[in-house]
């Protein structure tokens, strides 16, 4: 088990992200600031001062050449020669930060081949339906809506009759689009299965469901989706939970498959629908990953507060090679864990993220890795898990995997439910479970969108090595910075 603790703050200038110099009464630097730009907790610049310019700072008195030469030395670390991993990308929105506003929030983002950002998720705006909607908002790869896509960048669609709630997204080979979340069934209390497919203008698709829509109801009751993958044959796997047949409210991990036209798949599982108990009570599924042998892996939490992962044969059997007769249930060290992501890696392990209560109270950042059999990796934290704590607590919701090996996970910092406050943040690990120290401050990154509350759902890796972080930013009085919110940042 790793365990760490984070906390300072410096000066964004010019959008990167470096540490303030002041000089005090004789001339020395200070490092002492307060953060600008919207950004806290930001990242670290490494300074390297040549011989001639300490001696310059030592030697002089003067006040106004002083000030002359610190504000040369921050417009130069400012510029691109001076940006480090966990900078805000100056080329992405406004500064690294786009509001799409007057949207509920992003849950889900996927990249397309060609860049551009296809981000799930949930609003009130729609024409005719004041109630919450799939909503999907596709932009550029710099951030800029695709007005190619639906109405100005943006489509939001009904799915079913009551509220529907777009928690996942994934990309065809074709350019389509696929989402999955949740739709209240019809008495207002349960919800079931959703899926809409899209075509790549945004369109609905006719081909997929009713009129691009699929409402999948599970014969115990309650059930949503919070995962959803598309296999290499086209058919399309939703994950999540659905109620226990002997109570309603006690959720078993759930898995639903459909054909590429949008049928249930008679050959998965019971007439295309697997359900899961893990011993000890209720668990839930939360994201899923099909991995190249066709198995899909869940991953979740289960009671007492454990992180939860199953893994399935491609006809829905369990993997009995996985775990305990497929499933895993991982005790981290802590309370209340549950696993919100999970990530494979090329050498078949499996990286799981989420949140949990560390020893001191906290609410943190917990990652899990098991080896391909299921079994916690020694390699990665120690034990196999790692826990970091915030500042002000929070606990992630997404994950990537750098083509280096490196592990990108997407939460929540300075969290709190009675101030209503939160940040969009970041965490970097090297593979062996450690926080990268060339990432952000010793490897965090927090950053506000200007909102009372920014909270992280989804991360994703571009094609160059750039970081997209998506999710929502909620809270300022005229509307204007709540909605969806993604952030851009350096990396390499």
């Amino acid at each position: 088990m790793s365990h760490s603790i984070f906390g300072s703050v410096v000066v964004v200038v010019g959008g990167v992200q470096v540490p303030a110099l002041l000089m005090t009464e004789n001339g020395a630097p200070s490092s002492h600031s307060q953060p600008i730009d919207g950004t806290k907790e930001p990242t670290y610049s490494r300074m390297a001062f040549s011989g001639g310019i300490m001696a310059l700072y030592s030697h002089t008195r003067r006040a106004a050449f002083a000030a002359v030469l610190v504000v040369s030395l921050l417009v130069a670390m400012a510029s691109p020669g001076w940006a480090e991993a966990g900078d805000l990308d100056p080329t992405f929105g406004h500064k690294g930060i786009v509001v799409t506003p007057g949207l509920g929030g992003i849950f889900a983002i996927a990249l397309q081949p060609d860049g551009k950002i296809v981000a799930a998720g949930t609003s009130t705006r729609h024409p005719t339906f004041s109630v919450a909607n799939f909503t999907v908002v596709r932009y550029e790869a710099d951030g800029t809506l695709d007005r190619g896509f639906g109405g100005g960048g943006i489509v939001i669609t009904r799915v079913g009759e009551r509220t529907s709630w777009a928690r996942a997204v994934a990309l065809q080979a074709d350019g389509k689009i696929v989402v999955a979340g949740v739709a209240l069934a019809p008495n207002g209390v349960e919800g079931d299965v959703a899926l809409a497919r899209y075509n790549p203008n945004g369109s609905l698709d006719p081909g997929f469901g009713e009129g691009g829509r699929v409402i999948t109801s599970f014969p115990s009751g309650a059930s949503g989706a919070w995962g959803v993958a598309v296999q290499a044959d086209g058919r399309i796997v939703a994950g999540g939970a659905a109620s226990a047949r002997e109570d309603i409210y006690t959720p078993d991990f759930a898995l639903a498959r459909y054909t590429a036209g949008g049928s249930l798949d008679a050959s998965f599982g019971d007439g295309g629908l697997k359900v899961t108990r893990f011993p000890g009570g209720s668990s839930y599924g939360r994201a899923l990953v099909i991995q190249p042998d066709g198995r899909i892996v869940l991953a979740g939490g289960t009671d007492p507060g454990r992180f939860a992962l199953a893994r399935y044969e491609p006809d829905g059997r369990l993997d009995q090679g996985f775990g305990a007769e497929g499933r895993v249930s991982q005790d981290i060290d802590g309370d209340l864990e549950g696993a919100r992501a999970v990530a494979l890696q090329p050498d078949g392990k499996i990286v799981a993220a989420g949140g949990a209560l560390a020893p001191g109270g906290e609410n943190a950042f917990a990652l899990a890795r098991f080896d391909p059999t299921g079994q916690p990796d020694p390699r990665f934290g120690g034990d196999g898990d790692v826990l970091s704590v915030l500042p002000g607590g929070g606990g992630a919701a997404g994950l990537a995997i750098q083509p280096d090996g490196k592990i990108v996970v997407a939460g929540e910092a300075n969290g709190d439910l009675i101030e209503s406050t939160g940040d969009f943040a970041l965490g970097r690990y090297l593979p062996d479970g450690r926080l990268d120290p060339a990432f952000g401050n010793g490897g965090i990154v927090i950053t506000s969108l200007g909102s009372r509350v920014d909270v992280t759902f989804d991360v994703a890796i571009q094609p160059d090595g750039r970081i997209v972080a998506a999710g929502r930013a909620s809270g300022n009085a005229s509307g204007t910075r709540s909605g969806f919110g993604l952030v851009g940042y350096l990396g390499t």
